[in-house]
């Protein structure tokens, strides 16, 4: 049996009785099998395009994982990002005509969730026949980035507004709407106005009426009792059409302190 052994080791590979490599038809595999057999000048073009093919496809791994990585990323941040209380309000003759999420509130929030997740933000600005266009660019540390444009009118503005005044209000609206559009941001009261029925006053004229309510010794419940006419809730939950009356109430107050 060793005699055997002995023979069959002496014999040319394509002699011997042992089962044949399995062929790997990769790119890379089929480059392994073309240095084995030797690169000749007439196999070089194949060579060349076998170093291609497999570059591409490395490449093309490359995008798929970082993809991959971005989805996984953004649906976290899509399940901790809240959605956002207006804590800004448009006045005029005293009265409140709307209320909307300020861009550093919304920012404010989801900075944090963001770079938890490993995502960053840039923006980039075109104005174009009157129009601002802001591309809000969501960029993950993996190395996808998702772009989304918002276009707004410049328009005159309030008055009183100079040129560059009206510049930058538009352009802080498309940077705001551009961002919350990238993610999906939901917000409560937007340009809602506040004197319909269900609009509420602002996160800052809550937390105004609540510090001037402990300042004068007011008692809160029954404070609120009258503000949200007997029904449960907090400052938050008082409509907007109370406030001014609120405020007149409570400047009597402060007036005898």
């Amino acid at each position: 049996m060793k005699k055997e052994t002995q023979e069959a080791e002496l014999l040319p590979m394509t002699q011997r009785n042992e089962p044949p490599t399995p062929f790997d038809a990769t790119p890379a595999g089929m480059m392994q099998q073309m240095i084995r057999s030797g690169v000749t000048s007439e196999n070089v073009a194949a060579f060349t395009e076998l170093v291609k093919l497999s570059e591409h496809m490395e490449d093309r791994k490359i995008q798929r994982d970082a993809q991959a990585a971005f989805n996984a990323s953004f649906v976290q941040v899509q399940k901790a990002i809240p959605a956002i209380k207006a804590d800004k309000a448009v006045m005029k003759d005293g009265q409140v005509l709307y209320q909307y999420c300020s861009y550093e509130e919304i920012w404010n929030q989801v900075q944090p969730i963001l770079s938890a997740n490993g995502f960053s933000v840039r923006y980039s600005q075109e104005e174009k026949e009157g129009k601002v266009t802001t591309t809000c660019h969501l960029m993950h540390e993996g190395g996808v980035t998702v772009s989304n444009g918002y276009t707004v009118r410049s328009g005159k503005g309030a008055p009183g507004m100079n040129e560059t005044k009206c510049d930058a209000a538009a352009s802080t609206v498309s940077q705001r709407e551009a961002l919350c559009d990238a993610l999906n941001i939901i917000r409560r009261a937007r340009d809602d106005n506040a004197n319909m029925e269900g609009g509420l006053i602002t996160v800052q004229q809550a937390k105004e009426l609540r510090d001037r309510v402990a300042a004068t010794g007011s008692d809160p419940a029954r404070f609120l009792a009258f503000a949200l006419k007997g029904k449960p809730g907090d400052f938050e939950d008082i409509h907007a059409d109370m406030f001014y009356s609120l405020d007149a109430m409570l400047k009597k107050r402060e007036s005898t302190k």
